[in-house]
């Protein structure tokens, strides 16, 4: 059942566990690509990490990261219900806003949801890496393919195996001007997945025994290094 992303944080799908001491949570395929302690400073408990650049899958969910770019908030164009994830009446105008193209697939042969609990990194020349989480906006954009971001409500998109759903995934980039994107590139997203499997009752909910996966699908944008 997954839920795996966005969603368990979101709407609560699992208990967290804890990491061993010593445990390494970075596979290979993050070590090889140069993800690491020393890039991820602070992983998420009981989280084993698997990365790879573009797309990147564990056998069971497989994100893939189309494009993206960097817009202010009145130049978006967007159109939001009135119920919004972060609690306002439709979204903000103001700020500027990384919006992503990301392809979100279900490769294994249980259930899954998804919703609005990827996290970005940025690479700045001017100064630290920027981060930060998904807006969580039921937006639409009219005329656009994606012509909405992933649904912050009644559980997300499920996706049965073999199922996949493109969105816009929309990051509040804080503290920057419009002027500034020149020199901010996207390095990598992250999407966690929690749990796996179990049979979908609707409205974001599974009937369980589930799978506890506790990964975090690391993609790199390749035309970016990693520092």
């Amino acid at each position: 059942m997954l839920v795996a992303l966005v969603v368990i944080v979101s709407f609560g799908v699992g208990a967290t566990a804890f990491l061993v001491s010593n445990h390494n949570p970075f596979s290979a395929s993050c070590t090889s690509l140069g993800i690491d302690s020393t890039t991820i400073p602070n992983p998420d408990p009981g989280f084993n990490y698997v990365c790879g650049q573009t797309s990147v899958s564990d056998g069971r969910l497989s994100i893939t990261l189309n494009n993206y770019h960097f817009a202010d908030g009145g130049s978006i164009g967007w159109v939001c219900s009135e119920a919004v994830a972060n609690g306002s009446s439709g979204c903000s105008s103001s700020g500027v806003y990384l919006l992503v193209n990301a392809t979100i697939r279900n490769v294994g042969n249980g259930n899954a949801s998804v919703g609005p609990d990827l996290y970005f990194r940025l690479n700045n020349t001017m100064g630290p890496a920027i981060g930060n989480g998904e807006y969580g906006a039921n937006a639409e954009f009219p005329g656009q393919h994606p012509n909405a971001s992933v649904p912050a409500e009644g559980g997300g998109t499920y996706l049965p195996s073999g199922g996949g759903a493109t969105y816009w995934f929309i990051f509040y980039v804080p503290n920057v001007a419009l002027k500034d994107t020149a020199n901010l590139k996207l390095w990598y997203l992250s999407l966690p997945e929690w749990q796996y499997g179990g049979t979908w009752e609707g409205n974001g909910g599974f009937g369980c025994p589930c799978v506890d996966t506790h990964v975090q699908l690391v993609v790199l944008d390749t035309s970016n290094a990693v520092p």
